[in-house]
């Protein structure tokens, strides 16, 4: 017997126009949107181009903003909450979506039901998906990306822990990159880059994208 699915998380709850009181208005031109993608494309070079649209794509609208950018057949999109990614495949978005925010609770199945990419950043996230692979309960592996922390403080996996976190991706998951949240000024002088490359190369580990504080989103391989 099937057992239904039952999603554990719902989109988030937005107050409609008619009901916001702030008299602020907002007027999107999506074809400007979809001329900064073919803009940004072509510095972009061979490099793969995912829309960041966390906070309701910064309040510009996301399911909108989604499904403008992917009709202009974007790479993908990033969000910070897992609540953020349903509202996106529940307003009919297919394209790959990366749950950058690092947090399921109890809805690890409920990713990976809904085609989601994960972050993961400690070793109980990493067992949490391998066991759904163990189980049957999904087929593997299951795409993630690992986070590290480079010196930020804020999510990620240490220098320190990153050996045991990264023999731990194996069978069950597949590390599609790592990521790293780096200094603004790192960044441009080259720091982040040469510190990354030397701690994952030797490791096997895939290329890496970098994040900083100004918000910018780049492969450095």
């Amino acid at each position: 017997m099937t057992i239904p699915f039952i999603p554990r998380v719902l989109r988030p709850r937005r107050a409609a126009p008619a009901d916001a009181v702030r008299p602020t208005r907002a007027d999107i031109n999506l074809e400007a949107l979809r001329h900064n993608l073919r803009v940004t494309r072509r510095q972009a070079g061979g490099a793969r181009v995912w829309a960041v649209l966390k906070a309701d794509a910064y309040g510009h609208g996301a399911p909108a903003v989604a499904r403008t950018l992917e009709r202009a057949k974007i790479d993908g999109f990033c969000v910070a909450l897992l609540e953020e990614a349903v509202e996106l495949r529940e307003a009919g978005i297919v394209a790959p979506i990366l749950v950058m925010g690092g947090h399921y609770g109890s809805a690890h199945d409920e990713v990976v039901t809904r085609g989601l990419v994960p972050v993961v950043h400690d070793l109980g996230q990493v067992e949490s998906f391998a066991r759904l692979v163990r189980s049957g309960d999904t087929p593997g592996p299951i795409d993630v990306h690992l986070k590290v922390d480079t010196g930020m403080a804020r999510l990620g996996v240490t220098m320190t822990e990153l050996p045991d976190v990264a023999a731990k991706i194996g069978i069950e998951l597949r590390n599609q990159y790592v990521l790293g949240y780096s200094p603004a000024n790192q960044v441009r002088d080259g720091k982040y880059r040469k510190v990354s490359v030397k701690l994952v190369q030797p490791r096997g580990l895939p290329p890496l994208h970098a994040f900083w504080r100004t918000g910018y989103y780049a492969p450095t391989q």
